[in-house]
């Protein structure tokens, strides 16, 4: 079975941001989109739906290449729409799927050290904790990517939307904060692009 990875970029540009998150600098010469794809597809991950909101036409041409497909929604459509179409979007032959926010980069030993971790314990879903804190991105086999392709309702946010399709996730704790890194401000954007993008 195959590892496909649901990248969600569908989100509104958050304030203090002159442009959607996935179009911010981030590593020498490229996008946080472009980041993103990089490390998914070093740590293993065969294909990468990415969903993409009202800015997708200015994302797409950053993204394409083989095995990235742009996957198109709504900014207002929300986390639960996002879900259901990325996970829709994938291969049927994908045994497990990688989900993960724009807004949590992870490096590729990171991301690949969660896929040994989630094969390991042979679990429906996990994600990653570090110092006993719940973290993202999470990993899911096969029955809770089935449940993903159905999301439905208006869950605020990608984790309360990915817990009421999957149920409670198997916790792989990690000495590793970047479990932990989400980019919801300005400062928090400066601190991860030094410490992840160069």
């Amino acid at each position: 079975m195959s590892v496909a990875a649901i990248l969600i970029a569908a989100a509104a540009t958050t304030p203090g941001f002159d442009a959607p998150l996935p179009l911010l600098p981030f590593g020498d010469d490229e996008t946080l989109a472009e980041f993103h794809v990089r490390q998914i597809l070093d740590a293993g991950v065969r294909d990468i739906e990415i969903v993409l909101g009202d800015d997708a036409a200015r994302i797409i041409p950053l993204i394409a290449r083989d095995n990235v497909e742009p996957v198109p929604s709504s900014t207002a459509a929300g986390p639960a729409a996002w879900l259901r179409a990325g996970a829709g979007a994938t291969l049927r032959g994908a045994g497990t799927a990688l989900v993960i926010d724009i807004a949590t980069p992870r490096t590729a030993a990171f991301l690949r050290a969660l896929l040994d971790a989630h094969a390991a314990a042979g679990a429906d879903v996990t994600r990653p904790s570090h110092a006993g804190t719940p973290g993202e991105p999470w990993v899911t086999a096969e029955p809770a990517l089935a449940a993903l392709r159905n999301a439905r309702g208006d869950a605020p946010t990608l984790a309360a939307a990915v817990e009421r399709c999957t149920g409670v996730a198997r916790v792989a704790e990690t000495r590793d904060a970047q479990a932990l890194l989400r980019i919801d401000s300005l400062e928090s954007y400066e601190s991860i692009r030094a410490a992840l993008g160069g």
